[in-house]
């Protein structure tokens, strides 16, 4: 592996058509999803350090008709009073970019709050280039003394500051300090390593095969650096800044990886300390899988979308199609999931955001289809009919008393509307993983009651 120091300006460049490339449209403002804030009135603020687990049932009264927002909001548990932030991040609008990521799982694991304010990458306002003259994401804005910066290299050392942070966790421990930083230092060049493996232009399939066995050597060594550390992190002393910048670009390749190379990460008996680490962020680190984490769904219904990815393959025929199915198959497995199998607070946490964003997820379904042309987008008339099966759906994962009775009368428009509502949903663009799959689950329950409705198609 070269150890090479490679700027983030550098890698940005690089990446850039990834990044760009997916600015898919985000019907859910994810500022709404910690759990604990009601409604959009709220101030989104971040922190998974004060966020209260209790989660008591609320029934409503059985009736024909569909509870109205309002109604459906009185399930929901009484939101603790949000802290105060103590700073403003400002990333991607997709939640896409690896620079950005870094920075928002370091942010949640350390616990500090913070409001977010999304730039589109496509469009970045003036007040932005103003503010960042390099007009990169991600930046922080201190809401002390209204101290700028970017870099997330430097966003992370700066957030370990003693004097506005020093009440939060390190992730920058001073016993393995030499170590963290000279590991960051080897992060970009990595980076690029793998960028150029799942998402560079080839010629010819030698060239492919010959890059591919050059980063099972790269994945040998960064093997063998976790398998010396005393946690399943690349630190000793456990999760660290070294883990969070590698999380955007392992989690990608998992999922995309088979695609288009025969080399598969998870469940690889040659990487098993890599497998050790995956296992470990998916349930050591609640930052991560709260909300931070992609899903498979995403990565492979999206893939089409990113540099690369439709072209020269070792492993598919026709690597946009066969990403596809994969993504059709697991769509299907979370639209028949019964909500009763997943864990109540998640289920508020998914009804949480849709209360928020209803009438955005709305006009998204019956709007003219500007990405995933290839999912059939309703009529505007029907706009009733889509905010009648959000509700639904938001019922059946709530209050399983009277969930079949709310079910019944759906229509096919309305399983139409939870089916491509359950295709839209775009991870960690929207929410988190753990909320999306309950949230499809109770779509998938409006489908299922919804006379001569079919599984929406995730690909022509």
């Amino acid at each position: 592996m070269t150890m090479v120091a490679v700027p983030q300006r550098t890698l940005s460049a690089l990446i850039l058509g990834l990044c760009v490339a997916s600015q898919t449209a985000a019907f859910m403002n994810p500022a709404v999803l910690r759990p604990g804030l009601r409604g959009p009135s709220q101030r989104a603020v971040h922190s998974f350090a004060r966020v209260s687990t209790q989660v008591p049932v609320v029934s409503l009264k059985c009736s024909a008709e569909v509870p109205s927002w309002e109604e459906i909001g009185t399930l929901l548990p009484n939101a603790e009073p949000a802290p105060a932030p103590v700073l403003t991040l400002y990333r991607d609008t997709n939640a896409w970019c690896p620079f950005c990521e870094r920075v928002w799982l370091a942010l949640l694991a350390k616990g500090i709050p913070f409001d977010e304010k999304l730039v589109s990458l496509y469009n970045k306002p003036d007040w932005y280039i103003e503010m960042v003259p390099t007009g990169l994401v991600p930046a922080i804005k201190i809401h002390a003394n209204d101290e700028v910066m970017w870099e997330s290299n430097d966003i992370l050392k700066r957030i370990e500051g003693k004097d506005f942070f020093a009440d939060y966790p390190t992730l920058y421990p001073p016993s393995e300090k030499e170590k963290a930083e000279k590991m960051m230092d080897e992060v970009q060049a990595n980076m690029i390593s793998a960028v150029r493996t799942v998402y560079g232009a080839v010629n010819t399939t030698e060239e492919l095969a010959a890059i591919a066995k050059e980063f099972e050597k790269d994945l040998d060594k960064m093997d063998a650096i976790l398998g010396e550390s005393k946690s399943p992190f690349f630190l000793d002393s456990g999760f660290s800044v070294v883990d969070c910048s590698y999380v955007p670009i392992f989690e990608r390749l998992a999922v995309q990886l088979p695609s288009k190379v025969p080399i598969e990460l998870r469940g690889n008996e040659r990487w098993p300390h890599l497998n050790a680490w995956f296992d470990a962020l998916e349930n050591e680190v609640p930052a991560y899988q709260g909300r931070v984490q992609g899903d498979a769904y995403s990565w492979l219904a999206t893939i089409s979308m990113l540099p690369g990815q439709s072209g020269m393959s070792l492993t598919r025929e026709n690597r946009t199609e066969a990403a596809q199915a994969e993504a059709r198959e697991l769509l299907r497995a979370q639209l028949a999931t019964p909500p009763s199998a997943i864990d109540l607070a998640h289920r508020q946490q998914a009804v949480r955001a849709l209360l928020a964003n209803y009438q955005a997820v709305v006009k998204d379904a019956v709007s003219e289809a500007k990405t995933q042309t290839y999912l059939q987008r309703l009529e505007s008339e029907h706009a009733d009919e889509v905010d009648r099966a959000l509700r639904r759906a938001a019922v059946a994962l709530l209050d399983e008393t009277t969930a079949e009775a709310k079910l019944q009368g759906a229509t096919e428009v309305e399983g139409k509307a939870a089916q491509l509502v359950a295709a839209r949903l775009c991870v960690p663009r929207d929410m988190g993983p753990l909320q999306a799959a309950a949230l499809r689950s109770g779509l998938g329950s409006v489908a299922a009651a919804a006379a001569g409705s079919q599984l929406v198609q995730t690909a022509k």
